[in-house]
């Protein structure tokens, strides 16, 4: 019997199953294994209506100067982290921003690419260059590094 434990990573592997995404034709990010699709729409006017709105979260970001923590359960795609970005990067608000997004079936890298590239080719939320690098996955949570702000926003 062996005394080493397995690491983190494989940990992470062992408890997360894959995403299984499947992109429309219509540039749609689809789950395989749920036959369901991610969201309804690819431009993020759902996640700006439904997450932002709904949540007043434009409003709440510039009457706050000390961080502001977003935790989202169900990450999917990161539409809803890439139209908070924008909401709080055209805010002008002096607070940062930290998003903590958890998924129990994560996008893999390759899979968040492809969704990112479908949203440029349609002239989406994901074309914005900053948000786009900015999103990485580790053990089913994305971050975000600002780096004009500086640490985890």
């Amino acid at each position: 019997m062996s005394d080493a434990s397995p690491t983190d990573a494989a940990l992470a592997r062992a408890l997360l199953a894959p995403a299984e995404l499947e992109l429309g034709a219509d540039g749609r990010a689809r789950s395989r294994r749920f036959g369901d699709m991610y969201q309804p729409d690819a431009d993020g006017a759902q996640a700006r209506a439904v997450f932002l709105a709904g949540n007043g979260l434009p409003q709440r970001f510039a009457a706050r100067a000390e961080p502001f923590t977003v935790l989202e359960l169900g990450f999917g795609t990161g539409l809803n982290f890439i139209e908070t970005w924008r909401a709080w990067r055209g805010s002008g608000a002096p607070c940062a921003l930290r998003y903590i997004g958890v998924d129990g079936f994560p996008l893999t890298r390759d899979e968040a690419r492809q969704v990112a590239l479908a949203r440029a080719a349609l002239g989406a939320a994901g074309r914005e260059r900053g948000a786009r690098r900015g999103v990485w996955r580790a053990a089913g949570a994305r971050r975000r590094r600002d780096g004009a702000h500086g640490g985890m926003a």
